[in-house]
């Protein structure tokens, strides 16, 4: 395993970075019992601590779900249409990329960061596809 504490924590405890940060400067992230910066390289012997509680490596977790229409790609759960609000997984997860509200389609919910980046950096050139269909014929004044 090759990943940062800061990302180590917020994959495995779910906090902002703000929050992070906060706890960082309180002295309440330790790693073997000692602080360490937050870009120190987690091992696997490491054990890390969050405010005196020991914070194990979650597994990846990977769905597939169809968005319909009028749901939201939002993780913002106070959004009564975020997708969130119409699935039952117990892991947290988020939506690697997004659909428009008045489309529906297959969207990837995980919590690998790492995977995410991948998918939507525009480095990796990933292709994407999509389906559309349209009220009106698609002409060449159209489509300039």
């Amino acid at each position: 395993m090759k990943i940062r504490l800061s990302s180590y924590i917020k994959n495995n405890v779910g906090l902002t970075r703000s929050e992070l940060d906060k706890l960082f400067d309180c002295g309440l992230i330790t790693v073997n019992d000692q602080n360490v910066g937050l870009s120190y390289i987690i091992k696997d012997s490491d054990i890390v601590k969050v405010n005196g509680e020991v914070i194990s490596n979650k597994p990846l977790v990977y769905y597939l779900y169809h968005k319909p229409i009028g749901v939201i790609s939002t993780n913002d759960k106070s959004i009564k249409e975020s997708y969130l609000n119409f699935i039952n997984i117990k892991e947290r997860v988020f939506c690697v990329g997004r659909l428009d509200k008045l489309s529906s389609g297959l969207m990837l919910l995980t919590n690998d960061g790492k995977l995410s980046s991948l998918l939507l950096s525009p480095e990796t050139h990933v292709e994407k596809e999509y389906l559309i269909k349209t009220f009106n014929e698609i002409t060449e004044s159209f489509i300039n």
